[in-house]
């Protein structure tokens, strides 16, 4: 397991770098070749996307997945090492080390696997990082993959604890037209800049500002993460775009949210607006079948009750909350997620190739039976 993290680690796949993604994706492949998996290859706009099967086709019975695309970092923080406690290096968190593991354990339970019945998949990406759109939305809504039940090592918590239910979003593009004029008369001209004070003021009067994570939660949320307009200093500005990110608690109506914001952008007649992405959040049934499984390994083995989480920003758990109810989202601790000294604890991967091992006979063996 720890060679195989450090080969991924060394694979630089990040945004712009395609013969990167081609190259890692090549080589989790050669891993599974001559083993009796069935290997099928993606490219679609440049992102190469892998499913790695025991019976082939599209319809899967089990599916782990992750996705093999990092984010940049400095020359220091691509190097891998290890110390006492840690294992270091881009992508050793997010999440080339959960990758790495299952990727461990299937190899160690491939007889087990390919004899069994059901179909066992591996589906690895390279775009989580810039949206999925291109990679597991592809692979699930284009190309037609589903699942009974998909375990998503991604959430960096502990594996101890799982992913209970995550904040739905709404993802939109906003632009406002003003009329230019040149700066030394602002008078002949409409500055955009006023229609986007006043919209702002009235945003976080309709989704007030939370206080902390405990109100954060129940609340809704509202961000401006990007802002484009004006082309020069003497100018006044006669065109600003702007990404909005909204985010609800999964027991709120995304219809009720969309209806608020069109109602908000209908007080202005010079904004268009546009929703990007949007996705009702989620919450999972702790009594689905293989849900229930996979806690009660974990609590057999930690001797303790499960910790659930909450999720305020995303995964590629989105993708799958129309195919099934079975989706566990667990994930081994680190620290620095995208950013210097990036760290994943020895001992949680440890743990989850133990605790994955028992679920993949678990899952293989009550099947049988």
């Amino acid at each position: 397991m720890i060679e195989i993290l450090k080969n991924l680690i060394n694979i630089k796949s990040i945004d712009g770098k395609e013969e990167e993604k081609k190259k890692i994706c090549d080589y989790v492949c050669s891993l599974f070749e001559n083993n009796g998996f069935f290997i099928e290859k993606f490219e679609n706009n440049g992102i190469y996307s892998i499913i790695i099967s025991s019976k082939g086709g599209k319809d899967l019975d089990f599916l782990f997945c992750g996705h093999l695309d990092v984010v940049d970092a400095d020359e220091e923080t691509w190097e891998f090492y290890e110390d006492e406690d840690f294992f270091y290096g881009r992508g050793s968190l997010d999440m080339k080390g959960n990758c790495a593991v299952m990727i461990n354990s299937f190899l160690d339970n491939k007889e087990k696997i390919i004899n069994c019945d059901k179909n066992f998949a591996l589906m690895f990406t390279t775009d989580e990082e810039i949206g999925s759109n291109l990679g597991v939305n592809y692979l699930i809504n284009k190309i037609g993959f589903k699942a009974n039940m998909v375990y998503i090592p991604d959430t960096g918590a502990g594996m101890n604890k799982y992913l209970k239910e995550g904040k739905g979003f709404i993802f939109s593009e906003i632009n406002i037209n003003g009329t230019e004029s040149h700066g030394c008369r602002p008078w002949r001209g409409k500055s955009v800049l006023d229609t986007f004070i006043d919209f702002y003021e009235q945003l976080y009067k309709t989704f007030p500002k939370a206080s902390g994570d405990e109100d954060g939660w129940l609340s809704t949320s509202a961000n401006i993460g990007i802002i484009n307009g004006g082309d020069a200093f003497n100018k006044v500005m006669g065109n600003l775009n702007f990404k909005l990110d909204i985010r609800f608690n999964p027991n709120n109506s995304i219809d009720e949210i969309e209806q608020k914001l069109n109602s908000l952008v209908s007080k202005f007649d010079n904004i268009e607006f546009n929703i990007i992405q949007k996705f009702s959040g989620f919450v999972v049934d702790e009594n689905s079948e293989y849900i229930k499984k996979y806690l009660d390994i974990i609590k057999e083995y930690y001797q303790e009750e499960i910790k659930d989480e909450k999720e305020f920003g995303s995964n590629d758990g989105r993708f799958f909350v129309p195919l099934t109810n079975n989706i566990i989202m667990t994930g081994a601790l680190g620290y620095g997620y995208h950013s210097k000294g990036e760290k994943v604890y020895k001992k949680e991967l440890f743990d989850f190739k133990i605790i994955l091992d028992k679920y993949l006979i678990e899952l293989i063996y009550s099947e049988k039976n």
